[in-house]
């Protein structure tokens, strides 16, 4: 998997706030059921509803992470060291999809599934039936994201972000993008992905599939990253955050117009639209779970437990809150 500057400075952010969480003496209770020097990998599950977390994973010898959660909210995908996982949401009935492979992505209609093993794209009948590579040729592909009509993937390659048909055709339509997150528009005719520009900044830009068009969307000197499409709304998020002078999270229209200051704090990341586009989760400076109002309202932490929390997912009914958390002790 490539290594680019914006993944290092979040991961040394994740490790800093690991780290600090650790040493606060009223959380460390909580860290005594593990009994060796490794970081780990949870899953937990927060429920909309009742206000309550619950650990859904347990083990010590397993790393889990890379999900995705079904179309219907009822069931997760996920890696660990057995391969690609399939779970119950709330963390029963655990079977094995396949052997290897990492990055699984349910399809719009929850029917099938993408993952990639080797660099390689693969998809596979939910029921493990009918394995197939997509794509023959080794570009180091990985992160697949079904569009929301479900006829192309979009995944991020050593060659730039790329388009790939369910016929196997793949276009590079970015080949220089330096982030791991993206996302389809709601008609599915546009991608919004963030890539580093010559100042060293990083900017949100997107993709008409139908023009063959790139268009750059942000022009922020800041780190600009993680763009997210409101599903009910034609509205994208993104953080956008600077080491001097903190950093933002914003709404804005799909050509980048009317850009909203939702909060400002620093080193926001995660951003993640509820279903219905009126809330938001994303992970704070503290590596901690916030949810906040799409016009900055009720901003509300929902964890504080030690470790880095990372990833948050809405299911799509919105009433659960996915996310997996790391644990760095000594």
């Amino acid at each position: 998997m490539k290594t680019n500057r914006l993944h290092l400075i979040l991961f040394f952010v994740l490790i800093i706030s690991a780290i600090s969480c650790e040493k606060e003496k009223d959380l460390s209770s909580n860290l005594k059921d593990l009994d060796s020097n490794m970081g780990l990998y949870d899953f937990y599950l927060y429920d909309i509803n009742s206000n309550v977390t619950t650990k859904i994973t347990s083990s010590s010898d397993k790393i889990e992470s890379s999900f995705s959660i079904s179309p219907d909210s009822k069931k997760v995908l996920y890696v660990d060291e057995n391969g690609i996982n399939e779970m119950n949401i709330d963390g029963s009935e655990n079977r094995i999809l396949v052997t290897k492979g990492f990055s699984p992505c349910y399809s719009p209609n929850g029917d099938k599934v993408a993952f990639i093993n080797e660099n390689k794209l693969f998809i596979i009948n939910i029921d493990g039936t009918n394995k197939n590579q997509i794509y023959d040729k080794d570009l180091g592909l990985w992160y697949p994201i079904w569009s929301r009509d479900g006829e192309y993937i979009v995944c991020s390659s050593d060659n730039g972000l790329c388009i790939v048909s369910l016929d196997g055709d793949l276009q590079i339509i970015s080949s220089d993008n330096s982030a791991d997150w993206y996302d389809w528009s709601n008609d599915s005719k546009e991608i919004y992905y963030s890539k580093f520009l010559s100042n060293n900044f990083a900017q949100i830009f997107k993709y008409n599939i139908l023009q063959d068009k790139e268009s750059q969307i942000t022009h922020i000197d800041k780190y600009n990253y993680s763009p997210k499409c409101n599903s009910s709304k034609n509205t994208i998020l993104f953080t956008s955050s600077h080491a001097d002078y903190g950093g933002d999270l914003i709404s804005c229209d799909q050509d980048g117009l009317n850009q909203n200051v939702i909060i400002h704090k620093d080193r926001i990341t995660s951003p993640y639209w509820s279903p219905n586009g009126d809330k938001i989760v994303f992970v704070t400076e503290e590596s901690n779970l916030a949810i906040i109002d799409k016009n900055g309202d009720n901003y509300k932490i929902i964890n504080e437990i030690p470790g880095a929390c990372m990833e948050p997912k809405w299911s799509n009914d919105g009433n659960y809150i996915l996310y997996y958390r790391a644990i760095f002790y000594n």
